[in-house]
């Protein structure tokens, strides 16, 4: 696997923030080709898999056969950095991005026990300036989403179903994990004199 951390360190000290998912998703790429020199990189690659919703993926490193999906999902913040001017969006749907993030993570499942892939591993990263993702909230448990919560912490697996009013609600998609996963932290970059100036990363593995 990648040496996510290592990369994340190394990419934060000249981009600790980004205008949007597409400028993360080239960022690491080009800290991955400075890493890893030898390295083939491919980003939207074309999948074909039957039962697939989603035809490509956002870095595709054909050599190592390693598949990666990115997220980038920001809270309100403007600020300048080295003469750029960042103004990042409100996106605040926080229970759709960690189903979004976990479905990241049942599709690299997928395509990695799908003979007709050549997918041997996988990685899925969220990187946020949202405190309410990496913490555990007051009333988190009792929320419709208590199942897809990716705080600090959690562990989880198998099937992951919407709630409603305490039962399971169908009305929206479950998410079903084959593997066990712990969902653990790191700090990428802080501008401390801003609200919403720290960014965190969640990266998960998947093996077969």
């Amino acid at each position: 696997m990648l040496d996510i951390r290592s990369l994340m360190a190394h990419l934060s000290k000249r981009r600790p923030i980004f205008h949007s998912e597409a400028d993360f998703q080239h960022a690491l790429a080009w800290q991955i080709r400075e890493t890893m020199p030898e390295s083939q990189i491919r980003l939207e690659y074309p999948v074909r898999s039957e039962g697939l919703k989603s035809k490509y993926l956002d870095i595709w490193l054909p050599k190592e056969q390693i598949a990666i999906e990115l997220k980038y999902f920001s809270t309100i913040l403007e600020l300048n950095h080295a003469g750029e001017t960042f103004e990042l969006k409100e996106h605040s749907a926080t229970d759709l991005a960690r189903q979004y993030f976990l479905s990241d993570v049942q599709r690299l499942e997928g395509l990695i026990q799908n003979k007709d892939c050549p997918a041997r591993a996988g990685l899925a990263v969220i990187l946020t300036n949202c405190p309410l993702l990496w913490t555990a909230n007051r009333g988190w448990e009792k929320r419709n989403d208590v199942n897809f919560r990716i705080h600090e912490g959690r562990i989880l697996g198998g099937e992951l179903v919407w709630l409603q009013d305490g039962q399971p609600y169908t009305g929206l998609e479950p998410v079903r994990l084959r593997g066990i996963y712990g969902m653990n932290w790191h700090d990428y970059s802080n501008f401390p004199n801003e609200q919403g100036g720290r960014f965190r990363y969640l990266a998960v593995s998947v093996k077969p």
